[in-house]
């Protein structure tokens, strides 16, 4: 319950978060500023050491000051929200029958609150998941809406939903349960949105100082490597990997264009280079899942090497991955499997064609099961080629699935 306190203590006071999260940013910095500064000395020794210092604070500070700003955006966006969420909530005791009660008013006013208080506390990070909170809250209003649909009186259609929703008197118990689907739809499409768009936000920010973040993340994964054991911690772990994902997102679609080169014949140039550095940086996860003992040392030292040159400026010394080209009879087997899996995917849709071409024809709920089963199979199958992980995600969500059966059935 500890972040009930928070959320007061944020609503007062949001500073102190992002101070903290800009402190915890500096230190990453101040703690790997020796890696770099020798690492430095040895591949440029005739450098100036004061300059090359005080652009490795400057950057620091670029990158701490931007997360400030960040989370202020985001507690006005949570401001804007729910200021939203209480003109959704007014409606109802604005313009419904005010000549007799309804529990609609008493609803909308108790949802209005309740609404401000998480709007608040997702955007400040009082809560866990912004977009998972959020989606728990949609589909519980959103059932609670289908039920009060099929409450409804039986004189009662569609048309006379809104109003329902102004507070007629249909059933106080289904006028409310519908409600509560209205104003849980209505949250989750204001915080589906307001993520987009912080995220949309996010992104822009980073794309217009890549180098500069790119570098944060090479940071980081320099102070989780420099403490005692790295890869014991499964959290740090898992850390470390989502920073080297990031720093290669960036150098592959940031970096090219922070230099705006006149020809396109450069500008190739320079985004292949890019995209080489990027693939570099990302062949290094797999080290991270699969740590050796001199693991933490090769990594370290990549990740540092990778840094100097993004504080030097000298992009024509980024890492490069190096991968043998396909042969002829590699490339015939890449294109031999996905056909393979396009043909095994396409036969149910196949054997129904052909069942139609002969004359036979499969109606009713049938053949609408047959055709749904075949699109159904072609897109699984379509997918598990898209993402070979497809069929493992798939299995863990049937186990969540019949664990909430068995407990349905246990009760």
């Amino acid at each position: 319950m500890r972040w009930i306190f928070n959320v007061f203590a944020y609503l007062v006071n949001p500073a102190p978060r992002a101070t903290r999260r800009a402190r915890r940013t500096l230190e990453h910095w101040y703690r790997a500023w020796p890696r770099f500064e020798h690492a430095f000395a040895i591949k440029y020794p005739d450098s100036d050491r004061h300059a090359v210092k005080d652009h490795y604070l400057q950057c620091a500070r670029q990158v701490a000051d931007d997360l400030v700003r960040r989370q202020a955006r985001t507690a006005r966006s949570a401001g804007l929200a729910a200021l939203a969420l209480i003109a959704a909530g007014g409606l109802p005791m604005a313009f419904g029958d005010r000549t007799h009660p309804s529990y609609l008013v008493l609803g909308s006013t108790w949802l209005s609150v309740a609404s401000c208080v998480i709007c608040a506390a997702l955007a400040l990070g009082a809560l866990p998941s912004f977009a998972a909170v959020a989606a728990v809250l949609a589909a519980l209003f959103g059932l609670a809406g289908i039920s009060g649909m099929l409450l409804l009186p039986g004189g009662a259609g569609i048309d006379d939903l809104s109003t329902l929703l102004l507070g007629a008197d249909r059933g106080s118990a289904a006028v409310l349960l519908i409600f509560f689907g209205f104003y849980g739809y209505l949250v989750g499409a204001i915080f589906v949105l307001g993520l987009f768009l912080i995220s949309v936000m996010n992104r822009r920010a980073e794309m217009r100082m890549p180098h500069v973040y790119t570098l944060h993340e090479l940071v980081r994964v320099v102070d989780f490597l420099s403490r005692p054991e790295p890869f014991i911690s499964h959290r740090r772990r898992c850390a470390i990997v989502k920073a080297l994902h990031r720093a290669s997102r960036l150098t592959r679609s940031g970096l090219p264009g922070s230099i705006a080169l006149p020809s396109p014949a450069q500008r190739a140039i320079f985004s292949a280079r890019c995209q080489g550095a990027a693939d570099s940086l990302e062949s290094m996860e797999i080290w991270v899942a699969l740590p050796k003992a001199d693991t933490a040392a090769q990594l370290s030292a990549i990740s540092v090497g990778v840094g100097v040159v993004l504080l030097s400026g000298n992009y024509d010394e980024l890492p490069e991955l190096h991968l043998p080209p396909l042969t002829g009879a590699e490339r015939l087997m890449v294109a031999s499997q996905i056909a393979k899996s396009l043909l095994i995917g396409a036969i149910p849709l196949l054997v129904v064609v052909a069942l139609r071409w002969f004359g036979i024809d499969v109606d009713g709920a049938l053949g609408s099961g047959l055709t749904f089963f075949c699109i159904a199979w072609f897109a699984v199958t379509s997918l598990s080629l898209l993402d070979p992980l497809f069929s493992q995600k798939l299995a863990m969500v049937r186990e969540v699935m019949a664990t909430i059966r068995t407990r349905a059935d246990e009760k």
